[in-house]
């Protein structure tokens, strides 16, 4: 009966509801001489805690490929926890208090900030869900089979940042930018930032003390200039709380973004242009010419 497979499955789990059980058994009936919408029946008991179930119940008799439903309850919830980590008075793990917790509470509940701490700098990890974990996966099989070795070695990370505004967030506690928390974020919290490093198209990449006073240009001037293969106008800063900045063109002028403590300034690097092969110079000769000779023909018809 009912009771005997749930005892042989081992017993109703925490997380069960105790409102109702179902069971679903498929339709059968040899005689029909058409389909029917109707694929299975469904039988509704109420069951408790100590599994004791009404006479209706218990008076049930499996049958074969009957299938035993027991619900989770929709008020069961395992805890979920995220990190607070640097200038907060009180680092470490945290428990959420409830689905919609947000970055200001959760602050709050860790005695807010320190001194040190360097707000425009905090950011937030975040686990990838299963969803954008499945679009990297198929992302990578669509690279491998294109043989694109740079898109293959590209974005394999299982989290990622999120720019947020934490001097913003702390100001107007529950607006749109105070956004919830979730199972597994970090939250990192550095104190006063003092560099700016630089990557790339540049001569020598480095890491440099940060001035106010020194612009964009002045920066990669400290790792030695621009390299002749550089592609100035793609620049871009990847600020300390994970939002980027790109170089914008106004009239072939090229104007950088504005460097902040803690910044990374990354200048890519130009394609290189493939040489042409002595065959492949023939043959866009020989269709140029061909098209040549087709435009001519249509004048001269055309003139006639």
């Amino acid at each position: 009966g009912i009771e005997d497979i749930i005892i042989q499955a081992g017993g109703l789990m925490e997380s069960a509801s105790m409102s109702v059980l179902e069971v679903a058994r498929r339709v059968k009936n040899p005689d029909a001489m058409q389909s029917t919408n109707r694929i299975a029946d469904i039988y509704r008991f109420p069951i408790s805690r100590g599994l004791k179930i009404d006479k209706d119940a218990a008076a049930f008799k499996l049958e074969p490929f009957d299938i035993v439903f027991v619900r989770r309850s929709p008020g069961y919830q395992t805890q979920m926890r995220m990190i607070l980590e640097g200038e907060v008075n009180f680092p470490g793990e945290y428990t959420l208090a409830e689905k919609t917790e947000r970055i200001s509470t959760v602050i709050q509940r860790a005695g807010g900030l320190t001194p040190n701490a360097y707000e425009p700098g905090a950011r937030l990890i975040r686990r990838l869900t299963s969803a954008e974990t499945a679009k990297k996966e198929l992302v990578q099989e669509l690279a491998i089979m294109a043989g694109d070795t740079l898109l293959m070695e590209k974005d394999k990370k299982t989290e990622h940042a999120i720019g947020i505004d934490l001097q913003h967030i702390l100001e107007n506690p529950g607006s749109k930018y105070d956004i919830f928390v979730q199972e597994g974020d970090r939250l990192i919290i550095p104190r006063q930032l003092q560099t700016v490093s630089l990557d790339g198209a540049v001569l020598y990449s480095t890491t440099v003390r940060y001035d106010q006073r020194l612009s964009f240009s002045k920066y990669v001037a400290h790792a030695g200039g621009f390299a002749d293969n550089a592609k100035r106008s793609n620049s871009y800063i990847i600020y300390p709380n994970g939002t980027v900045n790109k170089t914008s063109n106004f009239l072939f002028i090229n104007r950088y973004p504005k460097v902040e403590p803690g910044s990374e300034i990354y200048v890519p690097v130009k394609e290189e242009k493939r040489k042409l092969t002595p065959g492949e110079t023939i043959g866009i000769f020989s269709a140029t010419a061909s098209m040549s000779l087709v435009i001519v023909t249509l004048i001269n018809a055309l003139t006639k």
